[in-house]
């Protein structure tokens, strides 16, 4: 069977995984769902290639489902456990589960098969660094977000790909096409860079790392004047087909709430406004309405304006956790079908409330 052997090199599980996700793409692009992924259904051929086995070639996403075989409740995904049918999201969970025990040698829990059904509708997976020190962290990272109990949290194809291959352009679907159309304004369009070439490379490497195992700060410090802000707007212009880059510039002299990240606010709102109704409808949050009130720039996309105002005269500390948290779901989102880049300019400058929201 393939990944469950803890002794299993780092390159031949890369391999594999990538073979396996391949054949679940492929899958999936037909509109159908395994629904019961687990070692004895992945194997190996001599020639090391993948197969996949015991399907429903008829199974698509949706029917009816209600049994769970004992040795699939250890992969299955906690929705699948409280009795809803498959979809792609939960065969992504099965990946995961088998990826963690390739590293640990065992599931993300262990029991008795019901009480494991039990168990991972309760509680997250542990996190597989915290079980053993040879995990890279970029699989760490990728099993924790395989593993999240809401599927509309969990990880996909997109992250998974971007582990296998940082380098991996993304494919140009027309959600990516939208999100990163915006050009740039006349005023930030500057001249060409000229050296820098070093500075340049330890940003991409930061990005690629960024890809691998999730969010990276860098930051960029040197003495005023220098070129720190035309540093940043080279390597974002260098990205701006390819990420969702917004700009946002420190200003203890604005009176504005959450003044460092107002520019970041109003290109993001900019951008959701130019999806179609449905892509929209997909990446806004829960409790999206909070957002247009605490950030009157997202009062202006459909989907938000117009929303139900349930917070209307609700507690203010309420109301603005709510907003940083669906703020946080909504990049999170958009970051599933392109990389997010924020680009803070003087953050020697930051106000309270940008830096709040950036420790959430």
């Amino acid at each position: 069977a393939l990944l469950t052997t803890p002794q299993l090199s780092d390159a031949r599980i890369r391999d594999g995984l990538n073979q396996l996700v391949e054949g679940l793409a492929a899958l999936h692009a037909q509109g159908l769902v395994h629904g019961d992924l687990r070692p004895g259904r992945v194997t190996v051929t001599r020639d090391g290639r993948v197969v996949v086995m015991d399907f429903h070639p008829g199974f698509r996403a949706g029917p009816p489902f209600s049994e769970i075989s004992e040795g699939g409740a250890f992969y299955v995904a906690p929705e699948v456990a409280a009795g809803r049918a498959p979809t792609a999201k939960a065969d992504w969970y099965s990946v995961g589960a088998m990826l963690f025990e390739a590293f640990s040698g065992h599931p993300p829990f262990t029991g008795s098969p019901d009480a494991v059904l039990k168990q991972k509708q309760q509680s997250d997976a542990p996190a597989l660094s915290t079980l053993t020190r040879s995990v890279p962290p970029e699989f760490d990272h990728l099993c924790t977000s395989l593993l999240r109990r809401d599927a509309n949290d969990r990880a996909g194809l997109l992250e998974v790909q971007r582990v296998l291959d940082p380098n991996r352009k993304p494919s140009r679907s027309a959600v990516i096409e939208a999100l990163t159309s915006v050009r740039e304004s006349p005023q930030a369009l500057q001249m060409p860079l000229v050296g820098r070439q070093a500075e340049l490379r330890q940003l991409a490497s930061s990005m690629n790392e960024a890809r691998r195992s999730g969010a990276v700060v860098q930051l960029i410090v040197g003495p005023t004047g220098i070129g720190k802000t035309a540093l940043a707007n080279a390597f974002g212009r260098g990205l701006s087909t390819d990420a969702v880059v917004l700009r946002g510039s420190c200003d203890l002299r604005s009176d504005r709430g959450f003044a460092a990240v107002a520019g970041i606010i109003d290109d993001l709102a900019t951008r959701l406004r130019q999806l179609s109704s449905e892509a929209r409808l997909n990446i806004l949050p829960d409790s999206a309405e909070a957002l247009a009130e605490v950030f009157p720039a997202f009062a202006r996309v459909d989907g938000i304006a117009g929303g139900p105002r349930t917070w209307r005269g609700a507690d203010p500390g309420e109301l603005r956790l709510r907003a940083l948290g669906a703020l946080r779901e909504l990049i999170a989102r958009l970051a599933r079908h392109a990389p997010v880049v924020w680009i803070i300019d003087d953050l020697h400058e930051i106000d309270a409330d940008s830096l709040d929201l950036l420790s959430h």
